[in-house]
């Protein structure tokens, strides 16, 4: 029976509801005026009540002409009258009208042969007209007396066989109807207080059946007003529940209390749905943030690693820089003193050997630095990728909360429809609305915070492409230095052989070594570009962690199933004191 009840529309119980009080009143409406017909002024005991009286009187009337129609016998005989044969034929024509009317009192209305009101339940109505009809008989005879025997007895003057006729047959008679009449008047005369007394006690009878209708009336009702309160409701006290938690970050949809097929039962499953997609969602993020975060951290690590680097390279570079300007010097003193040409020499392939292992070094210590600059510009578009793919979702999100805010809002439409009955339905809409809204406001911060990373993320990829290109000429200046060694190398072994050729070959060899110098002195500054573009990319990582440190604080507002063993235990304590609230408040 629950299941078929919770399976009908909204609309078909409160067709149901209110039928069955419809049908109460109409059912109450149709017993009273059933009571009414029988007790009321003019029903049918207030009839019967009426008949008896008028039979009594009719009765007693007919007696009274009977004794009267003897008394004017008597008189006119003894008085030998002829003139009160006139007034004996009205007054028995006048007893005659009463009998026709006593005889119409067994076809009254409906009730047929037996009709007499509550005589009925007694069994006395038959005997009383058969008596009345043992009287009517005698008064015929009577009647037919007077006028055949009496009447022309009196007009022939023979007013002795009219005495004669009064004390013998017309005396019976009298006595027959008389004695007739007499029974059934006593008989009525003891029905009719017990007939009063009988409708006052079926009035009684009827107040009470209708105090008593009144009373399971009431309890009906109330019985229909509590079963329609927890039918009706209580869904959507739970719905509101589950709004203000969601309204207070708890995204944790319980869907063991969906039930029913009707409105409300669909709008809860809906309601479940929606919460569960938006937690779905926020995981999504708090994930992405986490990946983000530790991109962060990582490029961080590794842009702090790269600077110490360069400054190694710096300095190994400076000291290229100071070898080859001795090796200038050197030179100098070769051209100006010729005599020294072989031990300048020697010194020259010392030191040219020297630049060529530092050349070494330094051509391995830049390609180091070009490997993680090149792993520098791949995290860079990684994190440029990750941030696209944030804000993806958070375009998601944000229609999510656009589509809830119209549910809210034909929710709301739908309330105001409903008046009275729907202000569940506004408090939900209204729940929902602010739901939205607040969503809305969330995913709008995180769309600006990762424009803010993207931009971060543009410029340090821009810087780092203009510092690969650096270092790729330093490689190449590197490697020229190394060919120059080389050359200074062979030089150095010819010198032995051609000191003759000491000043020119002091001359071109001063010459590179100028050159080796700018080259140096370029390859020191794109190191220091590229210390300086470390230092940048280091600052951007940390405010891409800050960044991603200040999003995850907002999205943690949310709290979804991967969060619920972590603040079941708040849930409860705050579920227990809002009922403690609830029931101090009634």
């Amino acid at each position: 029976m629950r299941r078929f009840w919770n399976n009908l529309g909204f609309k078909k119980k409160v067709y149901i509801i209110f039928g069955g009080v419809i049908i109460a009143i109409v059912v109450g409406i149709a017993y009273g005026q059933f009571a009414f017909h029988y007790v009321q002024v003019g029903g049918s005991y207030y009839r019967g009540i009426s008949a008896k009286r008028s039979l009594i009187d009719d009765i007693a009337r007919i007696r009274m002409n009977v004794n009267m129609v003897k008394a004017s016998l008597f008189e006119t005989a003894l008085m030998q009258d002829q003139e009160g044969v006139n007034f004996i034929s009205g007054l028995m024509d006048r007893t005659d009208e009463l009998f026709q009317v006593i005889n119409r009192y067994k076809n009254s209305d409906s009730g047929g042969e037996n009709y007499c009101g509550l005589c009925h339940s007694l069994g006395q109505t038959k005997e009383v007209f058969d008596t009345l009809e043992r009287a009517a008989g005698a008064w015929n005879t009577l009647h037919l007396t007077v006028k055949k025997d009496f009447m022309s007895a009196v007009k022939g003057g023979n007013f002795e066989d009219a005495q004669d006729l009064i004390s013998g047959e017309l005396n019976e008679r009298y006595f027959d109807v008389m004695e007739s009449t007499s029974q059934p008047l006593n008989l009525l005369r003891g029905i009719y207080p017990v007939m009063v007394d009988k409708i006052v006690k079926k009035s009684w009878n009827t107040r009470m059946a209708y105090l008593l209708a009144g009373i399971l009336g009431v309890l009906y009702f109330s019985g229909i007003a509590f079963f329609f309160v927890r039918a009706v409701v209580n869904p959507i006290n739970q719905v509101a529940r589950q709004s203000q938690k969601m309204a207070e970050g708890y995204f944790i949809i319980d869907n063991t209390t969906v039930t029913g097929e009707d409105e409300i039962g669909m709008m809860k499953k809906h309601f479940s749905k929606m919460g569960k997609k938006v937690a779905d969602f926020v995981s999504g993020i708090k994930s992405g943030i986490t990946s983000l975060s530790s991109a962060a951290v990582e490029l961080s690590s590794t842009s702090d690693d790269l600077r110490e680097r360069t400054k190694g390279e710096l300095y190994e570079v400076n000291q290229v820089v100071g070898t080859s300007r001795e090796m200038e010097d050197t030179f100098s003193e070769v051209k100006e003193n010729a005599a020294a040409a072989s031990q300048a020499t020697r010194a020259a392939s010392e030191a040219a050997l020297k630049c060529k292992t530092l050349a070494d070094k330094a051509t391995a210590q830049i390609r180091r630095i070009s490997d993680i600059v090149h792993d520098t510009a791949d995290t860079m578009e990684k994190l440029g990728r990750s941030s696209e793919e944030i804000e993806g979702i958070v375009s998601v999100i944000n229609d999510i909360a656009d589509q809830t805010n119209l549910l809210a809002l034909n929710a709301a439409i739908e309330a105001a429809r409903a008046g009275e009955h729907g202000r569940g339905f506004a408090v939900v809409a209204d729940e929902v609305k602010k739901l939205a809204e607040k969503t809305g406001a969330a995913t709008e911060e995180i769309t600006t915070r990762i424009k803010a990373i993207q931009e971060e993320a543009e410029r340090s990829l821009k810087a780092t492409g203009m510092s690969r290109q650096e270092v790729e000429q330093g490689v190449e200046v590197i490697t020229s230095v190394k060919d120059s060694l080389d050359s200074i190398l062979g030089v150095s072994e010819d010198a032995s052989k051609k000191v003759a050729e000491i000043t020119s070959a002091t001359e071109e060899h001063t010459e590179a070594i100028r050159r080796i110098n700018e080259r140096l002195h370029h390859l020191a500054e794109g190191i220091r570009e590229v210390s300086a573009a470390t230092e940048q990319i280091s600052q951007v990582a940390n405010s891409l962690s800050s960044m991603a440190d200040e999003l995850k604080e907002h999205v943690e507002w949310f709290k979804t199933e991967d969060d619920k063993d972590g603040i079941t235990h708040n849930i409860q304590k705050g579920m227990l004191e809002r009922y403690k609230e609830e029931m101090s408040m009634g």
